[in-house]
């Protein structure tokens, strides 16, 4: 029994580990931003990732749980636990955020393929909804010599909070390189 003890602690603290390692990964990436226009959070529970936030709160209460019925035997482990959750936490956190900078639309900081260089985009469309409207870019990434292009689409959801602000900065990027008329498709609108 002691053997299995010790593999699952071994696993728990390699896992521990990646999760330091992404979060800090996660945080230089986040930090190397420059020229940063706008910014909100995406996630669903008060801006934070729902499913990283769920198991912090539950981790929390069962460290709090064993904490007071006195169960120091668990303490550890849990408290491997809550670092984990906390790791797994402020990287989704961070991941989740979209940035808007002066090169380009940050979706994914962790995700060079979820960066559109302003230079890039050829096409947009943007789908309203109740909470905002959702802007998909379609972009041709470049690989090199020899590239064989394919064009590849990017979903931003920009809430009405922000919704004035990044129509400023994507006239102010884009509006030279598209023209103004629209052509009328039932549920999409063309920029404006």
């Amino acid at each position: 029994m002691s053997d299995l003890s010790t593999i699952f602690n071994i696993l728990l603290a390699f896992f521990t580990i990646a999760s330091c390692i992404l979060m800090f990964v996660t945080l230089t990436n986040a930090y190397r931003l420059r020229n940063i226009l706008l910014s909100w959070d995406s996630g669903k529970l008060f801006g934070f990732p729902l499913f990283a936030s769920v198991f912090m709160l539950f981790t929390l209460g069962m460290l709090a749980g064993v904490t007071i019925m006195g169960l120091s035997g668990y303490t550890v482990v849990l408290t491997f636990y809550v670092l984990m959750s906390f790791n797994w936490l402020m990287s989704s956190y961070f991941m989740s955020r979209r940035y808007i900078t002066d090169h380009g639309i940050v979706k994914n900081i962790n995700d060079p393929s979820q960066t559109i260089p302003w230079s890039n985009v050829h096409d947009l469309v943007e789908i309203e909804h109740d909470s905002g409207i959702n802007f998909a870019f379609f972009y041709l990434p470049y690989n090199g010599p020899g590239d064989s292009r394919h064009c590849i689409r990017v979903e931003l959801s920009v809430p009405n909070v922000h919704l004035d602000s990044f129509r400023k900065i994507m006239d102010h990027k884009l509006g030279r390189r598209f023209s103004k008329s629209q052509v009328p498709v039932p549920g999409f609108k063309q920029i404006n």
